[in-house]
């Protein structure tokens, strides 16, 4: 729409001229009055609307702004100035007020001094984007991929002028285009300018897994990248956390192993806080930290001190606190003995005080050696319970704690005993255990079933799970390893391994449990891991990930493989493979955002 800016008495005398005599220098001086245009224009300027373009029609300036058009007559301006290269265009009006009006240009000036390639040393794959741009906006990354498809943008929610921030998603010995745009308040692209970034040959291929794309699927795959909790050299090495994109190409890691105070044995790995950064547990400091993507340390609580020592898994609840799995010293059992890996503790996030402890030889059964088979190695040292997992049940304030070696329990914050998820062999307290039912909701009376001695064509327990996640039903997914299962010493190669990806539903009131999907059965030992590995829920897609991370078969050798299946289908979406020389591929892999949702 054109604003036709003029003063109402200037138009009514002109009119008059044929009858007014002596008037003209009346006239003349109204004409040159120009205090409505600076005012609009002004005001044009405070609310981020740039100008576009000047055009003269005739006796008229059309001056093309973002959100308006105006129309000023053509003698009001002495002189019109454009300087499209500084962003702006400066006005001389009749009355000698000079306008700097902030104008659309065509470049943002990029240079390397824009950029800081791996801003903190541990973070190769970022670099650290400094601009000040001529007017506010809001200001979009892309890292241009070699493939269709493979581009990583995202559009900063701050809206100002002046921008300090991190780009993610460069690769490696590759000359990286990295586009900048800024937009206006509509959303509506003012400009795109790009620059150069060069990465250099990182020799990625020597220290991470050997990437291997078997099933892409790329439209049809949940968005986002994936985080892989790398675990090193051995499960007790400097976790080396990366991010692949939809193509299998690493796009972003951090070198935990050249940081003087990250050199941290994470186990499950990382995780987003509510924040948008990082926080993980480290088991040879006893520490839990929390950093950003570039590496910068922002927190630490260290439980040692408390008498704690850190073990697998860390997780934020909704009023800050951190819950982990730990062990706790001077920890000792009926037996006389030392026990580990049987505490859950909750740290105040910003006392790092220990406000809540569960022991779980107080809830469960600590004499109960069902799932631990003869000449198990790993559990030794009192690691009867070998708490590998814990969620937050808001709903009731519980936790529920993956235990390897006695199941899954749901514990009050007084540690009672809510339910156990477990074959019912040996188990004391009949009242809290789940009883199994069919597909039809019968319950199932088999004693072997129930025992875990063979399994029923509707249902069958876990075994030695991690990585409890809630489904947005309210239901439980489960990565079931098929440890020990049905008590048979588990082998690696044997013909009857699998582990699987499995959804149960409980009902608390009638301790009964259902399952009703699950994934990974089929396949067999092809996709076996006795250890580690997880599994997560993809809500967009309605995908479930199904990550079996240690000793799987891969193409080219052992270690873990990241599958994308339809949860309603079955069909394989994905299917990466990750080969490695010493067995542990990762702990667990998560498909995420690659900038923080928020930022």
């Amino acid at each position: 729409m054109k604003k036709y800016i003029h003063n109402t008495r200037t138009v009514l005398l002109a009119l008059l001229l044929g009858v007014c005599t002596g008037c003209n220098e009346e006239i003349d001086s109204l004409e040159t009055e120009t205090g409505e245009e600076i005012t609009t224009i002004r005001s044009l300027m405070e609310e981020g609307s740039l100008l576009i373009k000047t055009e003269q029609n005739e006796d008229k300036h059309l001056f093309y702004f973002e959100t308006d058009t105006l129309v000023i007559p053509y003698h009001k301006i002495i002189q019109l100035t454009p300087d499209i290269d500084n962003w702006k265009t400066t006005l001389l009006f009749a009355d000698n007020t000079i306008l700097e009006i902030p104008t659309l240009g065509t470049s943002f000036h990029l240079s390397d001094k824009n950029i800081k390639l791996d801003p903190t040393g541990y973070a190769p794959l970022s670099a650290e984007l400094n601009l000040l741009l001529p007017t506010s906006g809001y200001l979009t990354v892309c890292v241009k991929g070699k493939h269709d498809g493979a581009d990583l943008s995202h559009t900063f929610k701050k809206y100002g002028s002046a921008y300090r921030v991190n780009v993610h998603g460069l690769y490696e010995n590759h000359t990286n285009t990295v586009y900048i745009t800024q937009t206006n308040k509509q959303g509506k692209v003012r400009l795109t300018d790009s620059v150069k970034i060069t990465v250099p040959d990182l020799q990625l291929n020597t220290q991470y897994p050997q990437i291997s794309m078997i099933i892409a699927q790329r439209e049809k795959m949940e968005p986002g990248v994936t985080l892989i909790n790398f675990l090193g050299d051995n499960e007790y090495d400097t976790h080396r956390p990366f991010i692949i994109d939809n193509y299998g190409d690493i796009r972003w890691l951090l070198r935990l192993k050249d940081h003087p105070e990250m050199r941290i044995t994470a186990h499950t790995g990382l995780k987003r806080n509510k924040k948008g950064n990082f926080y993980c547990g480290d088991v040879k400091t006893g520490r839990i930290l929390e950093f950003d993507m570039v590496g910068n340390i922002l927190n630490t609580w260290n439980i040692q001190e408390k008498g704690y020592s850190f073990h697998h898994d860390v997780i934020e609840i909704p009023n800050g606190h951190l819950i982990a799995t730990a062990s706790k010293d001077g920890s000792i059992g009926q037996d006389g003995k030392v026990t580990t890996y049987d505490y859950v503790v909750e740290v105040d996030n910003e006392t790092g005080a220990i406000v809540n402890e569960w022991d779980l030889k107080k809830s469960l059964d600590e004499t109960r050696k069902t799932f631990v088979p003869a000449g198990d190695t790993i559990a030794v040292f009192g690691n009867w319970a070998h708490g590998n997992a814990v969620i937050y049940s808001e709903d009731d304030d519980c936790i529920i704690v993956s235990c390897r070696y006695q199941g899954v329990a749901k514990l009050t914050r007084n540690n009672q005993l809510k339910w156990i998820m477990t074959p019912h062999k040996e188990w004391k307290n009949s009242l809290t255990l789940l009883k199994p039912l069919d597909a039809k909701g019968e319950k199932i009376a088999d004693i072997e079933i129930l025992n875990g001695e063979k399994n029923h064509d509707d249902f069958e327990w876990c075994w030695g799970q991690h990585c409890p996640v809630f489904m947005p039903n309210g239901n439980i997914l489960l990565l079931d390893n098929g440890f020990y299962r049905n008590y048979q010493t588990y082998d690696k190669d044997r013909e009857k391994a699998y582990t699987r990806s499995v959804e149960y539903k409980i009902n608390e009131e009638q301790k009964t449990i259902q399952q009703v999907w699950e994934y990974g059965k089929e396949r067999g030992k092809s996709c076996f891991a006795m250890g580690v590995s997880s599994t997560d829920y993809l809500p967009k897609t309605n995908h479930v990930l199904f990550c079996p991370g240690v000793g799987t078969p891969t193409v080219n050798g052992r270690g873990g493989r990241i599958i994308e299946v339809d949860y309603k289908t079955k069909e394989v979406i994905s299917e990466f493979h990750f080969s490695v020389p010493n067995y542990l591929a990762f702990h667990r892999a998560n498909r995420i955002s690659l900038y923080p949702e928020g930022l």
